[in-house]
């Protein structure tokens, strides 16, 4: 049985994943993402190149933005940081702090609006997990996502990016030595 406390944490950690969820929809084009989210939730994110500890950074940034909305209070708001979601970035909370700052700082457009989402599900596709919609959930599943995952982080995608968040036709440089906010911004130069 859960103490009050567990129960505490368990409600606040479902209240931010479900927070995460909305920031880019669970569905896209007419297909529901809960699972894959949720195991992009539980993966920890990590990386080899010294300045994507900024994506991590700017991910764990969305802990503050939730615990002001969700908290009444200051002193509640900082626990729910420093305690109950304290710990290193998942790939949720980076895949989604880097699809806002593509949005807001590289791809911003007032006709089109808030593209995020579009962003977000963009790099969702180019890792290959579209196919991991919730209607095909079984333990290779489980498995397949987490490979996705660990191959995107360990860098062991091809030369031009495939298998990782921005794949090029025409690479300049090998792209598992290049960082993440670069390979986004020669991905947009390309298709953008």
């Amino acid at each position: 049985m859960m103490t009050m406390e567990e129960r505490k944490r368990a409600r606040i950690d479902h209240a931010y994943l479900l927070w995460l969820m909305n920031r880019i929809g669970k569905d896209w084009k007419e297909k529901s993402y809960t699972m894959l989210l949720s195991v992009m939730y539980e993966t920890e994110f990590y990386y080899f190149i010294d300045n994507d500890s900024n994506r991590a950074e700017e991910g764990k940034n969305l802990r503050s933005i939730f615990a002001n909305e969700y908290s009444a209070n200051t002193s509640d708001a900082e626990e729910i940081v420093n305690d109950i979601l304290a710990g290193p970035c998942n790939v949720l909370e980076m895949l989604i702090a880097f699809a806002e700052k593509i949005d807001f700082a590289v791809m911003w457009n007032e006709e089109d609006g808030d593209r995020t989402r579009l962003w977000f599900w963009t790099m969702v596709d180019n890792l290959g997990l579209l196919e991991y919609s919730d209607d095909v959930i079984t333990q290779d599943f489980l498995n397949g996502v987490r490979e996705k995952l660990v191959v995107m982080m360990d860098r062991r995608y091809s030369y031009n990016g495939e298998g990782g968040l921005f794949p090029l036709e025409h690479p300049q440089n090998d792209q598992r030595n290049v960082e993440l906010w670069y390979q986004m911004q020669d991905f947009m130069r390309e298709n953008y």
